[in-house]
């Protein structure tokens, strides 16, 4: 079984972590160029959605943040004056 990441790529269900460093490096200089921004922020958008609290602050740690998407998506959202913390790694 295959999982779909990043837009358009898939990877085995359970791929061995140094296969994902080897694919990750490959593309990183480029990943920009194959990918779809909006729809990796409307992807964004829905991750955000299901691990957001009802109400109260949220502190959401954004790993690989290197093209911005999820600022983007935390932006997309629909939130009534929440505070959403987004913390880059």
């Amino acid at each position: 079984m295959y999982v779909r990441w990043m837009d358009r790529f898939y990877l085995p269900a359970a791929p061995d972590p140094l296969v994902s460093i080897a694919f990750f490096d490959l593309i990183a200089g480029i990943y920009d160029r194959l990918t779809t921004p909006a729809v990796n922020i409307s992807t964004a958008i829905e991750l955000l959605k299901a691990v957001l609290p009802r109400d109260g602050p949220a502190r959401i740690l954004d790993f690989g943040c290197g093209t911005g998407f999820a600022r983007e998506a935390v932006r997309g959202l629909d939130v009534k004056c929440r505070p959403i913390y987004l913390v880059g790694e």
